[in-house]
């Protein structure tokens, strides 16, 4: 415990790196008739530009010591990666034709942004 406490900080910016490396990776998967294609999520729209400025404004602000305030930018991109995978699992619920599924873009997107949010809320050593 003592080795995160006095390393919050890179821990943190090393999940925001995990958040915007992970939305160059395939997002979601789609299969039909035998034919299949991946989308990552700068693909998928504007929602992976927004979570790749959510997570560049939060790693400035941790590097600013800033911590308090990067957890606005960190939910943000949070809430709008959430919501994309919601719709994701609804239209795989809908699609009768072929499927469509989660990738490990969307995963390791989760992953760094859980980190993020965590780890300004541990207190830090001195």
């Amino acid at each position: 415990m003592d080795f995160i406490k006095k390393n919050r900080m890179w821990i943190t910016l090393g999940g925001l790196a995990l958040v915007i490396i992970a939305c160059f990776m395939p997002f979601a998967k789609v299969s039909v008739f035998g034919y299949s294609q991946s989308i990552n999520y700068i693909d998928g729209g504007r929602d992976g530009i927004i979570v790749i400025i959510a997570a560049i404004v939060a790693g400035v602000l941790v590097y600013l010591k800033k911590e308090k305030f990067s957890l606005i930018a960190s939910g943000l991109a949070a809430l709008v990666t959430v919501y994309d995978i919601i719709n994701v699992a609804k239209v795989a619920g809908k699609s009768s034709l072929g499927g469509v599924s989660i990738s490990i873009g969307a995963i390791l997107i989760l992953v760094g942004l859980i980190v993020a949010i965590v780890m300004p809320v541990i207190p830090q050593d001195k």
